[in-house]
């Protein structure tokens, strides 16, 4: 029937919008990142991360019910990451600078339906974590 027509097609629509959003996320941060390795926290540098953030956030609404939402939760990771650095403003952590790049590769890797890559992405993601957990461990404990 018609509507069932019209559905299909919106699901096609919206998951060429996630496919393109994969290219669009691993150029922002390659944009953002050798800026932010030098310590170059300014306009440009502020407006790709909140771009990079509207696209993570949109990305990850448009994931549910399709063949990618298995990447919603990395999208939802580098979110954080992401945010993180906008309200560090000028004093934006290592740690989070550190995680961009492994992050978005692993968003790109999960938009590869392979099953080899989504276990890829999945252990990047349990790594990055990981990490993250350690540091935080390690930021508690150096403030008491």
């Amino acid at each position: 029937n018609q509507s069932s027509m019209i559905q299909t097609a919106l699901s096609e629509v919206n998951e060429q919008r996630l496919e393109s959003y994969a290219a669009d996320i691993g150029s922002g941060v390659q944009f953002v990142l050798p800026r932010l390795a030098e310590g170059r926290v300014d306009a440009l540098v502020t407006t790709g991360l909140e771009r990079l953030a509207r696209m993570l956030s949109d990305a990850q609404d448009r994931m549910e019910g399709t063949k990618y939402a298995h990447v919603s939760e990395l999208c939802q990771s580098l979110l954080a990451v992401v945010e993180s650095l906008i309200a560090a403003g000028d004093g934006p952590a290592d740690k989070d600078i550190k995680l961009l790049k492994p992050m978005s590769q692993a968003i790109l890797a999960g938009f590869d339906l392979s099953d080899e890559t989504a276990t890829a992405a999945q252990e990047i993601l349990a790594s990055v974590s990981s990490a993250a957990r350690l540091d935080a461990g390690a930021d508690q404990a150096e403030a008491t």
